[in-house]
Protein backbone atom coordinates (compact mmCIF):
# COMPACT_ATOMS: atom_id res chain seq x y z
CA UNK A 1 0.00 0.00 0.00
CA UNK A 2 1.17 3.58 -1.02
CA UNK A 3 2.06 5.92 2.05
CA UNK A 4 0.28 9.17 2.22
CA UNK A 5 1.44 12.24 0.19
CA UNK A 6 1.67 16.39 1.19
CA UNK A 7 -0.48 16.74 -1.81
CA UNK A 8 -2.66 14.07 -1.34
CA UNK A 9 -6.48 15.19 -0.59
CA UNK A 10 -7.60 13.44 2.65
CA UNK A 11 -11.45 12.24 2.86
CA UNK A 12 -11.23 10.26 6.33
CA UNK A 13 -8.47 9.23 8.30
CA UNK A 14 -8.28 5.65 10.66
CA UNK A 15 -6.28 6.42 13.54
CA UNK A 16 -6.89 2.82 14.96
CA UNK A 17 -5.27 0.70 11.69
CA UNK A 18 -2.90 3.90 11.01
CA UNK A 19 -4.51 4.58 7.25
CA UNK A 20 -6.27 7.45 5.70
CA UNK A 21 -8.83 7.43 2.33
CA UNK A 22 -7.83 10.07 -0.04
CA UNK A 23 -9.64 11.12 -3.43
CA UNK A 24 -7.82 10.07 -6.51
CA UNK A 25 -8.11 12.93 -9.63
CA UNK A 26 -11.09 12.79 -11.96
CA UNK A 27 -11.00 9.64 -14.34
CA UNK A 28 -12.30 11.63 -17.42
CA UNK A 29 -13.38 8.11 -18.75
CA UNK A 30 -16.16 7.71 -16.11
CA UNK A 31 -17.58 11.02 -16.37
CA UNK A 32 -14.64 12.67 -14.15
CA UNK A 33 -15.80 10.07 -11.31
CA UNK A 34 -13.13 10.60 -8.08
CA UNK A 35 -12.57 7.22 -6.68
CA UNK A 36 -11.15 7.07 -3.06
CA UNK A 37 -7.63 4.44 -2.18
CA UNK A 38 -5.94 3.92 0.79
CA UNK A 39 -2.52 5.60 1.64
CA UNK A 40 -0.90 4.31 5.32
CA UNK A 41 -0.45 7.00 7.57
CA UNK A 42 1.28 5.28 10.50
CA UNK A 43 3.04 2.19 9.46
CA UNK A 44 3.76 1.26 12.74
CA UNK A 45 -0.41 1.08 13.56
CA UNK A 46 -0.99 -0.16 9.67
CA UNK A 47 1.69 -3.51 10.10
CA UNK A 48 0.05 -4.02 13.77
CA UNK A 49 -3.37 -4.21 12.61
CA UNK A 50 -2.23 -5.87 9.48
CA UNK A 51 -0.58 -8.99 11.62
CA UNK A 52 -3.90 -8.91 14.33
CA UNK A 53 -6.20 -9.45 11.43
CA UNK A 54 -3.70 -12.50 9.90
CA UNK A 55 -3.96 -14.02 13.70
CA UNK A 56 -7.75 -13.86 13.48
CA UNK A 57 -7.91 -15.44 10.44
CA UNK A 58 -5.89 -18.42 10.96
CA UNK A 59 -7.79 -18.77 14.51
CA UNK A 60 -11.00 -18.95 12.30
CA UNK A 61 -9.84 -21.40 10.55
CA UNK A 62 -7.65 -23.75 12.92
CA UNK A 63 -10.65 -26.12 14.83
CA UNK A 64 -10.73 -26.12 17.76
CA UNK A 65 -10.29 -29.65 18.60
CA UNK A 66 -10.20 -29.38 22.73
CA UNK A 67 -13.23 -31.90 23.47
CA UNK A 68 -14.00 -33.47 26.82
CA UNK A 69 -15.20 -36.85 27.43
CA UNK A 70 -18.96 -37.62 25.80
CA UNK A 71 -19.11 -34.74 23.65
CA UNK A 72 -19.71 -35.16 19.85
CA UNK A 73 -17.93 -33.14 17.52
CA UNK A 74 -18.41 -32.36 13.82
CA UNK A 75 -16.14 -33.06 10.82
CA UNK A 76 -15.25 -29.49 10.88
CA UNK A 77 -14.18 -29.78 14.38
CA UNK A 78 -17.51 -27.80 16.22
CA UNK A 79 -19.36 -29.37 19.42
CA UNK A 80 -22.66 -30.80 18.21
Amino acid sequence: MKKLQSSDEIVKVDEDLGIAWILLPPDESMGGFRGISPRVLDETRFLAAKRRAEERKREMETPNLMVTKGQRVAGNGKKV
